[in-house]
C-alpha cells in the first residue's frame, strides 16, 4: 500500500498558529502582568514631579486655562513636556472645589474638578496602558458650557 499525505488548508493553519504561539515569551499577554492600582498611581502622581512626567503622554491633547475666546484650536492645542506645570495633591475637604471620577470600563478614569458654582471645571483623562496608568487628556480650568 502507498501512503501519501496531503496537507490540507485547515491542518496547515493549525499548525502555523500552534508553532507561533510556542514562540511567544508570554501568550496571554499582559493578562497575567500585574496591574497598577489607580488609587496608588494617583497618589504618587501628585507627590513626585519625574514621576509625573513619565506617566504623561506627550505631546498631551487638551486645553490650556481660560482658553474659551481665546481662538486655541482644541484640535491642534497640545501640551509639551518641557513647559508641563506640575499638578500637586488638591484637598477636596477645604476650599470650593469636587472631584468627580467615572470609569469607563477597566483601562479608564475620567476626572473632573468642578467648582462649587457648577460655572468651571477642570478635566482629565487617565488610561492604564501596559498595565500602568497615564495622563493622556489634560484640560485646564476653563467656563462649563450650559445646556439651553
Amino acid at each position: 500500500m502507498n501512503w501519501t499525505v496531503r496537507p490540507t488548508l485547515p491542518a496547515i493553519l493549525l499548525l502555523a498558529t500552534l508553532a507561533l504561539s510556542a514562540c511567544e515569551k508570554n501568550p496571554l499577554g499582559n493578562r497575567n502582568q500585574q496591574s497598577e492600582d489607580f488609587g496608588q498611581f494617583y497618589s504618587r502622581f501628585h507627590e513626585d514631579s519625574v514621576f509625573q512626567l513619565e506617566r504623561i503622554v506627550f505631546p498631551l491633547e487638551g486645553l490650556p486655562d481660560n482658553a474659551v475666546g481665546q481662538g486655541i484650536d482644541p484640535q491642534k492645542f497640545r501640551w509639551e513636556k518641557e513647559t508641563w506645570k506640575t499638578h500637586h495633591p488638591v484637598d477636596f475637604s477645604k476650599g470650593s472645589f469636587k472631584q468627580e471620577l467615572a470609569g469607563f470600563g477597566e483601562d479608564l478614569i475620567i476626572e473632573r474638578i468642578v467648582h462649587e458654582s457648577g460655572d468651571y471645571a477642570m478635566l482629565r483623562r487617565f488610561s492604564r496602558m501596559n498595565g500602568k496608568w497615564n495622563l493622556i487628556y489634560y484640560a485646564g480650568l476653563n467656563p462649563v458650557a450650559k445646556a439651553e
